[in-house]
């Protein structure tokens, strides 16, 4: 017996329960959607099955959901642009085997990318720059980029 609890969350964050344990979060013994805004609630990562981890036994209740999967890294659906924008940063510069200068331009590259403002053409640009000089984070990165880039851009980089 574990001494950490499952959390379900609808896919808009609004935790449900911190404190599921496994037999009530597979028992279905908490509601399918969330009642302040409908959304479907989950209690896995919709990437890799994990749990999304809640409280602790004898804690109080966490601040809110985690951003993203402690097991795979991927954000969940309610991680917000700046902890997406952050994990692509890391995923790049971590993965890169950049030089300090090269880093630099890749963390250029990645402001670009990841932009509200930039255009469609200047995001596919920096993608392409990116995905260039450092193609086994680029691959990494992947699923962090379908969070943030549009249909055309993923299309356009290769990404389906």
């Amino acid at each position: 017996m574990t001494d950490r609890y499952m959390e379900s969350v609808c896919r808009r964050g609004h935790v449900i329960d911190y404190f599921l344990t496994a037999e009530s979060a597979y028992g279905r013994s908490s509601p399918s959607f969330c009642n302040d805004c409908g959304a479907q609630i989950i209690i896995q990562c919709p990437e890799c099955q994990g749990p999304i981890w809640g409280g602790e036994r004898g804690s109080v209740p966490p601040r809110g959901p985690g951003q993203f999967c402690s097991r795979c890294g991927s954000p969940f659906p309610w991680a917000d642009r700046q902890a997406i924008v952050y994990r692509l940063e890391n995923l790049l510069e971590t993965e890169s085997g950049l030089d300090s200068q090269g880093r630099l331009e890749l963390k250029e590259k990645i402001a670009v990318l990841t932009a509200e403002d930039s255009s469609d053409k200047s995001r596919l640009a920096a993608g392409a720059f990116i995905k260039k000089i450092v193609p086994k984070a680029w691959k990494i990165a992947e699923p962090v980029l379908r969070a943030i880039l549009t249909a055309a851009a993923l299309k356009e980089l290769g990404i389906s």
